[in-house]
């Protein structure tokens, strides 16, 4: 028999963490909120720096796998499914209605069901000054590189390179940020 694995959470936990959902979903943006959402969300677990812009119903399954830098903006309805780790770095961008996830089904054969095959765990790493288009969907084990654009609606399977600008389903290379090139070339 297949060995499964599934989050133990204490039920003062859940109720907890479900406080906080509560919170996150219905406080404005703003200042005061923003300050607010902090503090909970560093009170449940997860390592956030300073500076950082929550817009409402901020969605984060498992606080202490998140890693936040500063200056971070993350957009209305933002997902981060951090089971396997989430590391978002300064001055990214992660707009309206993006998914970030780090865990998924595990596939089992055919004669077991998914709905209890455990979980696939790969960490997210989000670097320097990226930006995550509104509706992208990001996958575990993807890392994306500084001052990278990940278009809107894309599907992330694959790591995107520094300054590069991908797009699509699945995400491909669209073009580049590098604006030093050489006029004389």
């Amino acid at each position: 028999m297949r060995k499964h694995v599934y989050a133990n959470v204490s039920t003062t936990d859940a109720v907890l963490n479900y406080l906080v959902e509560l919170v996150m979903t219905v406080t404005p943006h703003n200042g005061l909120s923003n300050n607010i959402k902090t503090k909970l969300i560093n009170w449940r677990g997860a390592t956030i720096g300073k500076g950082n812009k929550f817009w409402r119903d901020v969605w984060i399954d498992d606080y202490k796998n998140l890693i936040m830098g500063n200056n971070i903006t993350l957009g209305k309805s933002v997902m981060l499914i951090s089971a396997g780790g989430i590391t978002i770095e300064d001055e990214v961008m992660i707009a309206h209605g993006a998914q970030i996830i780090s865990a998924g089904h595990q596939i089992c054969p055919s004669s077991e069901s998914l709905r209890f095959s455990g979980l696939s765990v790969d960490s997210i790493n989000i670097r320097k000054g990226a930006w995550i288009g509104a509706g992208a969907i990001v996958l575990p084990g993807v890392q994306i590189e500084e001052g990278a654009i990940v278009g809107a609606g894309s599907v992330v399977t694959r790591s995107v390179s520094k300054f590069s600008i991908v797009a699509g389903n699945p995400a491909t290379y669209i073009g580049s940020r590098n604006l030093r090139a050489d006029p004389a070339t």
